[in-house]
């Protein structure tokens, strides 16, 4: 399936040199060879992000419509078909006879696009186009952002998966241990139902957590356009260094954001095409040159003539005050985007820094001290020293304290990467931030 998206020789060769941040991909002309991660193999987020950068459906639309417009560019800065013309004149009667007398003319006429119409059209047919192309960018960078976050969900899902695995496995483990208690008369009948219960329970939250994580392998792998996840397990991004950037550093790199490069390209469209409006309050001349016959003498006359509108009513007032307005809004646009861009570096950091912190101590701190609490509970109950409600109280806080530290990390590298991708940092690639390369 993907080889048939990938028929890429023609996108390579129309979309080398557009602008962008990473790895070459559709939008921008890079190797376009197929890419999905290798069937029942391990998945690492650089496989997915590779996969989504060669062969995602929404970048090969998007690659397309830049495409077309270039088309339409090249299409919108060709001249006009000349026109071929036949008049005949004072003839009358019938049949051929009636000629004899005639007068015929023949003649070429072309018009002729004043105010350098031509080029301004084919300049604002090529400012879309390259907006077209930086918008695609943007497009890539957000997908590729989408999928590291579907990346640390699935991890997340899939470590889910294994938790409540021996979250089932405790909860047998409990409810042997009631019936052993029961049978050997140390606990009432009674304790035998709520073990019993929270044991069909936990098996009832595994085959949740697996479904969980089957409709996230599905929807990770239709971002590069196949149905069905054919990958193995996922390898979680254990990054040995989580050291988050300078907020400065970050906003100082700000600039090389692709929706900034594509509001900026949006902003020259729409400049192009009001310098085209005003082109077009030109009208276009006509140019003709042909030859008249006299068939009575013999004789023959060149000829030769121009036709120009008289531009007295309309001079396209109203089409050039419109794309004066349109172009002034896409300059308070990309000003009002570079703004909430700065804002979001702020937030994204701080809650980088707050997810990373509070990863950190659910994992050094809760988790630890909440399987030291279950194992103790556990020791206590067989010796008879605890009631069964202290021993479910124990496993249900082990549980939940593990699900919160899954969770937390997750959220760590997701909002780490929400930063990253803000200051334009090459994706994902903690040894390129580390060295500071754009």
């Amino acid at each position: 399936m993907i080889s048939k998206w990938l028929r890429g020789g023609l996108l390579a060769a129309a979309l080398a040199g557009e602008a962008a941040q990473a790895a070459p991909g559709l939008c921008d002309g890079g190797a376009l060879a197929a890419a999905a991660p290798v069937a029942d193999a391990p998945l690492t987020l650089d496989a997915a992000l590779r996969a989504v950068d060669a062969a995602s459906p929404e970048l090969r639309a998007a690659a397309l419509e830049t495409l077309a417009l270039r088309a339409e560019a090249r299409q919108a800065g060709r001249r006009a078909n000349p026109e071929i013309e036949v008049e005949l004149e004072e003839f009358n009667g019938a049949g051929w006879r009636a000629f004899g007398a005639s007068e015929a003319t023949v003649s070429i006429a072309q018009p002729l696009a004043l105010g350098r119409r031509l080029a301004r059209a084919r300049a604002a047919g090529e400012a879309w186009a390259h907006a077209s192309a930086a918008g695609c960018a943007a497009l890539r960078r957000d997908l590729l952002l989408e999928t590291a976050g579907l990346f640390h969900d699935l991890a997340a899902a899939e470590a889910r998966v294994g938790l409540a695995g021996d979250a089932a496995d405790l909860a047998g483990q409990v409810s042997g241990a009631v019936r052993r208690r029961v049978g050997e008369g140390g606990a009432p009948r009674i304790d035998l139902a709520p073990a019993e219960a929270e044991h069909a329970a936990a098996r009832a939250d595994l085959e949740a957590a697996r479904a969980e994580a089957a409709g996230l392998r599905l929807a990770l792998a239709a971002l590069w356009g196949e149905g069905e996840a054919r990958f193995g397990p996922v390898q979680p991004d254990d990054r040995a260094d989580t050291t988050l950037p300078p907020v400065e550093e970050v906003l100082a790199r700000m600039d090389g954001h692709p929706a900034l490069a594509s509001a900026h390209a949006a902003g020259q469209a729409r400049r192009a095409e009001a310098a085209l409006a005003r082109a077009e309050a030109f009208p276009d001349a006509t140019v003709r040159l042909g030859m008249r016959s006299y068939r009575d003498t013999g004789d023959r006359a060149l000829i030769a003539g121009v036709s120009v509108p008289l531009p007295l009513f309309d001079r396209n007032q109203g089409g050039r005050e419109a794309s004066r307005r349109r172009a002034e809004a896409a300059g308070i646009e990309a000003v009002a985007l570079d703004r909430r861009l700065t804002g979001r570096v702020r937030a994204a950091h701080a809650e980088a820094a707050s997810a990373q912190t509070r990863a950190r101590v659910l994992a050094e701190e809760a988790a630890p001290a909440a399987r030291d609490g279950f194992a103790a509970a556990q020791a206590a109950y067989r010796e008879g020293r605890y009631g069964l409600n202290l021993l479910l109280d124990a496993r249900r806080r082990l549980i939940e304290a593990e699900t919160r530290r899954v969770d937390a990390e997750r959220d760590a590298r997701k909002a780490r990467d929400t930063l990253l991708a803000l200051g334009g940092y090459p994706l994902f690639m903690q040894s390129d931030v580390s060295r500071g390369h754009p």
